[in-house]
Formats: structure tokens, C-alpha cells, sequence
């Protein structure tokens, strides 16, 4: 009994920090995230990805704080770096559902909007079918087993208690990856957007020359029609276009957290290099509040007063 209490005390604050980052990926992460997702559906996942993970490949920290208070800094700090991997990993499911979001408004449908179970959060006509798309698109390519790979992958490239979000490298990454909703939402509208500016350019001409034809009602007959035909026409590409995201999604969620770490080793590298100029400095004499006689060459000892038998 004394054993098993023993093994307990040493595994379960483990299995507990490992179940803190794994948490933020069952809330927040693409498929196993959505909210269309039963609740104890997604805590079952979240505690059998950490036991699992935990019983077949255990990367330990080297020591794990005895107080309630450090342990459960240690803990938020956990959930942050699991925070951070999904909301990576879910940018590129947002920029796609932006893009659908911007077709509407270019064909006049912006103003029919829908529930979308899945983010809980009303959306247009074409942004919902593209998320639900791009949803289908990558399970069908199994890019949720790469998610996973690459978050397990973040215990060897972040380990348990190694989080410091304080470094330009890692806030550089992520506003980045938040910079492709704007980007990839723009790749995927940018055949509608010439369409459809074709178009307008089209009805501006025949209103200048047959100012008796009532071009409004042609614009809010053509528009439409002609943006959802155009999707069906590109529809194949827009697949193929989906699948490549897919790969994306895992890549870039493991690279923000790859930039927190190098961020961390970057720091550190310049805390050591300092710790070295101070040291450098001490043995040559040069008081360290002094930096403007860094680098002065030693003139040896001050000469002494002579007196006057010498």
C-alpha cells in the first residue's frame, strides 16, 4: 500500500501537468475543439491522449515544485502552451471560413447568415460551406493525426515547466500566423473578386450607354448567380487547395511553439554572454556600472608619488 501511495505521489502531479497542456487542445483545437463536440466526450480524449502519451513515450521534468502555489504556475503555464498550439492550429480553419465570408459580401449574400454549430457563432451561407468543407477535407486527409503528432511533438521541443512567452521570437511567430486569416481568406476569395469586379465593371459600362436598363436589379440577379457558378468551376481546386492547408495547420501550430523555445534558448544564450562580460570585466577592474571604458587597454598600475631622496 505504502508503494503504490509512493507511485502515485511521483506520477499523478506529472500526469496532471500533462493533462493541463493537453486540456487547451481538447477546447480549443480544430475537430476535438469544436463545440459541436459533447463536453465529456472531449475531457475522455484529453485524459487518455495524456495517459497514453505518458505511458508509451514519458518525458519527465527534472523536478516538479513541492508548494500548492509554484504547482499551480506550473499548471497555467501548461495550459498557455497547449492555449498556443490551438490557436495556431485552428487559424487556418478561421482564414478559411474568412474567405467564404468575403465571397459573400462580393456576391450580395451578406446578409443571409446561418448558425454554425461548430463555432457556436452565426456566419454567412458560403463561410459556413467552407468550414464545413475544409473540416471534411482535412480528416478525410487525416491532417488530425498529424495535429496530434505534432503536439506530442511539443513535449520535446517545449518540456514541462520550460514556458517563457516573454521573447520577440515567439510573439513575432504568432502575429505571423495570425496574419494568415487575412491572407489565406483573400487567396481563396480572389477568383470571386475579379469575377465579380468584371461584372460591375460590365454593368457600369451598359449603364453609361442604356441608361434605360435597370442595372439593379441586373446586379442583384448576376452577382449571385454568377458567384456560385464560379465555385462550382473551381470547386476541384478549392479541394486541392484545402488539402495542402491541411499540412499547414500542424506545421504552423508546432512552429509558434518551436519560436517560444527558441525564444527561451535566445534569451538564455544572451544571459550567458552577459554573466561572461561581467566576469570579463570584474577581472580586468572595470567596474560594470561603467561600460564607456569597455574595451580600454590596461596602462598597468597607477605610477606612485617619488619623493624627493629618490
Amino acid at each position: 500500500m505504502e508503494q503504490i501511495v509512493l507511485n502515485l505521489s511521483q506520477h499523478v502531479p506529472i500526469f496532471m501537468l500533462v493533462v493541463a497542456r493537453t486540456i487547451a487542445l481538447a477546447l480549443g483545437a480544430p475537430y476535438i475543439g469544436t463545440a459541436s463536440v459533447p463536453g465529456m466526450v472531449r475531457v475522455a480524449i484529453c485524459l487518455s491522449l495524456s495517459f497514453f502519451y505518458l505511458l508509451g513515450n514519458p518525458n519527465l521534468p527534472a523536478s516538479i515544485p513541492d508548494g500548492f502555489l509554484p504547482y499551480a504556475l506550473l499548471l497555467i503555464q501548461e495550459f498557455l502552451v497547449g492555449f498556443l498550439f490551438a490557436f495556431a492550429a485552428g487559424i487556418i480553419l478561421q482564414a478559411i471560413q474568412a474567405g467564404g465570408e468575403i465571397i459573400d459580401v462580393q456576391i450580395g449574400l451578406s446578409m443571409v447568415q446561418q448558425f454554425n454549430p461548430q463555432t457556436k457563432s452565426r456566419t454567412t451561407v458560403i463561410g459556413k460551406m467552407m468550414y464545413q468543407l475544409a473540416l471534411i477535407v482535412m480528416i478525410s486527409s487525416y491532417a488530425h493525426l498529424f495535429m496530434l503528432q505534432a503536439y506530442f511533438k511539443t513535449f520535446e521541443i517545449l518540456p514541462i515547466g520550460t514556458f517563457d512567452f516573454g521573447s520577440n521570437v515567439g510573439i513575432g511567430e504568432l502575429i505571423r500566423i495570425s496574419s494568415q486569416v487575412f491572407d489565406v481568406g483573400v487567396q481563396i476569395a480572389l477568383p470571386i473578386i475579379i469575377v465579380v469586379f468584371v461584372v460591375d465593371f460590365g454593368l457600369g459600362m451598359m449603364n453609361r450607354v442604356a441608361q434605360q436598363i435597370n442595372v439593379l436589379e441586373l446586379n442583384f440577379a448576376m452577382k449571385p448567380t454568377t458567384g456560385n457558378l464560379l465555385i462550382m468551376i473551381i470547386f476541384s481546386t478549392l479541394i486541392s487547395v484545402m488539402h495542402d492547408f491541411a499540412y499547414r495547420m500542424s506545421l504552423d501550430a508546432q512552429n509558434a511553439v518551436t519560436a517560444v523555445a527558441e525564444g527561451k534558448r535566445w534569451r538564455q544564450q544572451n544571459q550567458n554572454q552577459q554573466f561572461q562580460q561581467q566576469q570579463l570585466q570584474q577581472r580586468q577592474g572595470i567596474p560594470p556600472e561603467f561600460p564607456i571604458f569597455r574595451g580600454l587597454p590596461d596602462r598597468g598600475p597607477a605610477p606612485t608619488n617619488r619623493t624627493d631622496n629618490e
